[in-house]
């Protein structure tokens, strides 16, 4: 068929996560709207220029700082009270637990 497969990196918008930090960019609310939105366009872009082409693998937002185990908890709970995925965050540490044993 000659055509060589390859990956394509996903680069896109949207509003970040405020308090987080990382090496390249900051981590992206993944809660707001803006992230769905931004991301779809971008696939849709990149859908079209690879019509006939063999794409092995997309990356989203190529190297990302994950930090350690609680860092995007951490930066979470550090960003301001309308941030998106603190409202989330927030309202899951609020609702009643269940405390049966864990077997």
């Amino acid at each position: 068929m000659r055509r060589t497969p390859y990956t394509v990196i996903i680069h896109f918008g949207g509003r970040d996560l405020k308090a987080s930090e990382g090496y390249w960019a900051k981590f992206r609310d993944v809660y707001d709207p803006s992230f769905r939105v931004e991301l779809r366009r971008s696939l849709a872009t990149q859908q079209g220029r690879q019509r006939g082409s063999v794409v092995h693998r997309f990356f989203v937002d190529n190297e990302l700082s994950w930090g350690d185990a609680t860092d995007i908890a951490v930066w979470t709970l550090a960003s301001p009270k309308d941030q998106p995925a603190k409202v989330v965050f927030v309202a899951d540490l609020k609702k009643p637990t269940d405390h049966r044993e864990i077997e």
